[in-house]
């Protein structure tokens, strides 16, 4: 088995032959000191969180219609822990993708966690937008 399925039966309490587990403790703080990652799906969420701080530093904000021109992937990305966080205030099991240490890292840069009203919300930015700038 690979590493990471046995670092995943490590943490799960899995046993291989008997008392044994896949991995000595030792050898998972050598892996953890070698950078290893050992949840392929938490590195590429950091991944994207650390593209959008990124954006966010340079545009000084989370504005999703500037993110998707310059960066789409984390623009869907975006979306998609919007309907996470969404899930997760209703209970179903897709919110559990949303931890706690998720939830506080978007906090941080204040993420948008509630959506625009859809095509509605857009037409009473547009009609705003003419009262504000007459055009």
């Amino acid at each position: 088995k690979n590493q990471r399925t046995k670092y995943r039966w490590l943490k799960q309490g899995k046993k291989k032959d008997g008392n044994k587990t896949p991995l000595t403790q030792e050898q998972v703080d050598l892996l953890k000191k070698a950078n290893f990652t050992f949840n392929i799906h938490d590195r590429n969420w950091h991944d994207r969180y650390d593209e959008l701080r990124t954006l966010v530093a340079k545009n000084g904000s989370i504005d999703i219609p500037t993110i998707k021109n310059q960066k789409p992937e984390v623009a869907a990305w975006i979306v998609h822990q919007q309907n996470i966080r969404v899930a997760q205030q209703k209970g179903l099991p897709q919110g559990d993708m949303m931890t706690t240490e998720r939830l506080e890292l978007l906090e941080q840069i204040n993420f948008p966690f509630r959506r625009r009203k859809g095509w509605m919300g857009r037409y009473q930015e547009l009609l705003e937008f003419k009262k504000e700038n007459g055009h």
